[in-house]
Parts: C-alpha cells; structure tokens; sequence
C-alpha cells in the first residue's frame, strides 16, 4: 500500500507533496548509513565486528574493522577500531559501546576515508588506455545528455 489512510475497510489515496518529495529527498542524501556486523566466531589477531558504510552507489562496503585484545596481566579486554586502510581510526577503549557510539559519531570522516581509498583503487586499476577510454565515454554521454530527445 502507497501513503494513505485505511477507514473501515476502505483505502483513501492521500498523494504527496512536492514538499514531502523534497524532504525525502534532502534527509536521504546528508544521513550516511552504517551498519556495525559481528561475527560468530573469529580468531586471536582477526576482527570479529566489520564496519559497513553505506556509499554513494547505495551498496554497504566495509568501511572498517573493530578488534578486541586481551591483556592477560590486568585481565581487561580492549577493543580498537580500524579504518579500511588498517590505520588507527579512534583511540582503544575498555568498553565496546562507547566505542561504536565515537565511530557513528565519526561516520563522515569515516565515509570519506573510505571514498577516498576506492578512489586510489580506481586509479590503480585502470591502464592508460583504459582511462582514455572511460573518459571519452564519460564525455559522450554528457553530450548525449544535452541532445533533444527524439521522438517517433
């Protein structure tokens, strides 16, 4: 069912705005999304929660990586975020919620870590040829996108 109301088993179409639109549209595109996935089981050394960051192209990609390390001396367990380069993201904290409360509080500066190293990647994938290849693609398109469309 579309936005309406339902009164005594009939629907009423209630059509939205273009102001309802343009809200929608506006808290879509500031509020990044993430996701924080743990897993079952993991090993001493390995991540057990992956960081998904929603991106532009609206697919989670791991954004980054938490860890937990035991100090069997003081027996405290520390946990650390990562970001997906492997740097330090935030500083190792004692308790796990307050630790994913500083990285969703960080969630811009962690998406754009992120665009920025798929960016690189990009980069380092395409040869020389293929760049001028997507580039004169790139450039066709916008020059198709200004013709009139044509109509039978």
């Amino acid at each position: 069912m579309s936005e309406g109301l339902l009164r005594s088993g009939i629907y009423i179409h209630v059509p939205k705005t273009e102001a309802m639109n343009q809200e929608k549209k506006n808290t879509e595109n500031n509020d990044i999304q993430m996701r924080f996935h743990e897993y079952p089981v993991w090993k001493k050394g390995q991540h057990f929660i992956a960081i998904l960051v929603k991106t532009p192209g609206k697919h989670f990609a791991v954004g980054g990586r938490i860890y937990k390390e035991y100090d069997p001396h003081m027996e405290v367990s520390s946990y650390r975020a990562t970001d997906v380069t492997g740097n330090t993201f935030l500083a190792p904290t004692a308790k796990l919620h307050e630790l994913k409360r500083n990285i969703y509080q960080e969630r811009e500066k962690l998406a754009a870590i992120l665009l920025h190293h798929n960016q690189e990647v990009e980069k380092e994938q395409l040869t020389p040829q293929e760049a001028e290849r997507k580039q004169s693609l790139k450039s066709l398109r916008v020059s198709r996108s200004k013709e009139p469309t044509r109509t039978r």
